[in-house]
């Protein structure tokens, strides 16, 4: 069982240079650089919140976690629930089969043999959220980035 889903957000290489270089300019520019990543993941990590489907205990949403690393000037949102990638990327058909006995019981019916339990749709939360606010990490960064 996966602990979490990474989907990496990819952004434009200008303003990724200026994230894994952020050293190398004066320290406004490193606050700027540094507030619009943080910002960015709070952003990424409200909106992830926001589209994730939510049932009746709400562990889906409840499991989504962000942090912000000042040092790589990095951050990231991670889906913590067990059954997270199931409802970000969906399922293929299952086959369930008893396994001792020779029959199934599902609900009130017995079924023999194989059966087929249908399959999830994915429901992503995770991408719509990045590919949302990417745009807006991107123009914060590169703005602080040119003079």
């Amino acid at each position: 069982m996966a602990k979490s889903i990474k989907i990496f957000a990819n952004i434009r290489e200008e303003a990724f240079r200026a994230m894994v270089d952020v050293q190398k300019y004066d320290e406004k520019t490193q606050k700027e650089i540094r507030q619009a990543t943080r910002d960015g993941v709070a952003a990424v990590h409200a909106a992830a919140v926001r589209t994730a489907p939510i049932r009746a205990t709400g562990n889906l949403r409840k499991g989504i976690e962000q942090e912000f690393d000042e040092k790589t000037c990095s951050g990231k949102v991670r889906a913590t629930a067990p059954h997270s990638h199931l409802v970000e990327f969906g399922t293929r058909e299952r086959v369930t089969a008893p396994i001792r006995k020779k029959a199934l019981k599902i609900g009130e019916g017995f079924v023999r043999g194989w059966t087929f339990t249908g399959k999830m749709p994915k429901k992503p939360f995770m991408r719509p959220a990045i590919e949302k606010e990417r745009p807006n990490i991107e123009a914060r960064i590169e703005k602080a980035v040119k003079p």
